[in-house]
């Protein structure tokens, strides 16, 4: 008995015939749970995309991402509230490091305010002094137009960069894993940015 393969991927449907040998589209099992998808069979590789790709029985298991609720739209999250999904629902982020999810001014990429009582940048400490990125980091060139290129101080290697615009909007966030990194800037309107690492912060200037 021979199992119709429509797909042609080695995996046959549940309809059948007789034969002495097997024929092109036909298979000598019938496990194939969709037989109109050639990416879809036992054993093939799970993606998200909210199909069972490898017929068994579940949905984009093992491959989603956990996102987390962002109520203040700060692109930081709330790490008490979260969900499996293949790309974030709207209000969602993949940061989970905001400790006050009702503010936007406050979360891990903020500028911490001297004197206010408030850990601006959740970092467990409020009011900590603030330090410009001096001999630590250097940008070129200032104005950029397309690349920025950032180079840094040994010690910071690890660490996360932050670039916000000058109202607090987070545009880019990346770990710093050399001392050399280049950073599209492309995309960026005209004006003003901060570059935060830690506790440091220094500012450029995008052209076009």
């Amino acid at each position: 008995m021979y199992f119709v393969d429509s797909d042609l991927d080695g995996f046959g449907s549940t309809v059948s015939q007789l034969a002495c040998a097997s024929s092109v589209g036909y298979s000598t099992n019938s496990n194939d749970c969709n037989d109109a998808n050639g990416s879809v069979y036992p054993g093939a590789t799970e993606i998200c995309n909210s199909i069972d790709d490898n017929c068994n029985g579940q949905t984009d298991e093992g491959v989603q991402t956990v996102f987390f609720i962002d109520n203040d739209g700060d692109n930081f999250g709330n790490a008490s509230a979260a969900v499996l999904g293949c790309t974030a629902p709207a209000g969602y982020t993949a940061d989970n490091n905001d400790c006050n999810d009702t503010n936007a001014a406050i979360n891990p990429g903020a500028i911490e305010i001297l004197g206010n009582g408030i850990d601006e940048n959740c970092d467990g400490q409020i009011d900590n002094s603030i330090s410009e990125l001096e001999s630590s980091i250097s940008f070129y060139p200032n104005p950029a137009r397309s690349d920025l290129n950032i180079q840094i101080d040994a010690t910071l290697i690890g660490e996360e960069i932050y670039i916000f615009d000058v109202v607090g909007n987070l545009v880019y966030k990346q770990q710093l894993l050399s001392t050399q990194t280049t950073v599209s800037v492309s995309n960026l309107v005209n004006g003003n940015y901060i570059v935060r690492v830690g506790e440091l912060v220094k500012r450029f200037e995008v052209i076009k």
